[in-house]
């Protein structure tokens, strides 16, 4: 990935950094957006909408541009006491996944105020299957 200020997105962001949504109406089916989200290199969570344009047609400029940044109290829940993250004794980071919160849902539609909390039930119900 490439290298990040803390309140803009690097220059070097391209279409294949971001994860890309496309969203339809419900009841005709048509193509309202693209939604696209991207989690910079300091684990800071960034997304961007583009009302009419196909992901397809999206230019890296306009990624870019239009990406913003996503305050951290809106995406991350806070620590609750009853999750140990305790991970295994031989354990390599690197061959595990680090889930990261549903960033695409604070848009609008979504609801985004339940993302923190999606996230944290989810460790929630890792802990208990661990």
């Amino acid at each position: 990935m490439a290298t990040d200020t803390p309140n803009s997105v690097s220059s070097t962001v391209t279409k294949q950094d971001v994860n890309l949504f496309e969203v339809f109406a419900a009841d005709s089916g048509a193509f309202r957006r693209t939604l696209f989200t991207y989690v910079d290199t300091d684990e800071r969570a960034w997304a961007g909408e583009a009302h009419k344009i196909r992901k397809y047609d999206l230019t890296d400029e306009y990624i870019r541009v239009n990406l913003q940044k996503i305050p951290d109290h809106d995406a991350f829940p806070k620590m609750a006491q009853d999750i140990s993250l305790v991970l295994p004794q031989h354990s390599d980071a690197t061959e595990l996944f680090f889930k990261r919160p549903q960033i695409h849902c604070l848009l609008e539609e979504f609801g985004g105020s339940i993302v923190p909390q999606m996230l944290l039930e989810e460790a929630q119900v890792m802990e208990v299957l661990a």
